[in-house]
C-alpha cells in the first residue's frame, strides 16, 4: 500500500518536470519525493518536517549539484554531507 501511494505520488510529479526521490539509505525506504529540484524546492520541503527528526539525521549523500547543498542549508547544516557512488564515478569517468 505505503509503494503504491509512492509510485503514484511519483507519477504525479514526474510529468514533465523534475522529481528529487528523498530515501533513507540505512532501511532502503523511499522517504518522499519532491517536486523539481532546485534548492527551493528542497528548503521548502526541509521547512515542513519535525525539527526533532531532522536533528537525527547525521550524514546526506547527495547529487554533486550546487542546488542540493544549497538546499539542505540551514536546515541540515549538521550533518556529514558526502557525494552519492554514481556521481562520484560519473565525474571520474568524465576524466578519463
Amino acid at each position: 500500500m505505503l509503494m503504491r501511494h509512492h509510485l503514484q505520488k511519483l507519477k504525479e510529479i514526474i510529468t514533465g518536470v523534475y522529481a528529487t526521490g528523498l530515501v533513507d539509505l540505512n532501511n532502503r525506504i523511499i522517504i518522499d519525493m519532491v517536486k523539481g529540484n532546485s534548492a527551493s524546492d528542497l528548503r521548502a520541503w526541509c521547512e515542513v518536517q519535525d525539527p526533532k527528526w531532522l536533528d537525527e539525521i547525521k550524514i546526506v549523500a547527495t547529487d554533486l549539484a550546487q542546488s542540493y547543498r544549497a538546499g539542505l542549508s540551514p536546515y541540515l547544516d549538521h550533518c556529514i554531507r558526502v557525494a552519492d557512488p554514481f556521481h562520484v564515478v560519473q565525474v571520474a569517468n568524465r576524466h578519463l
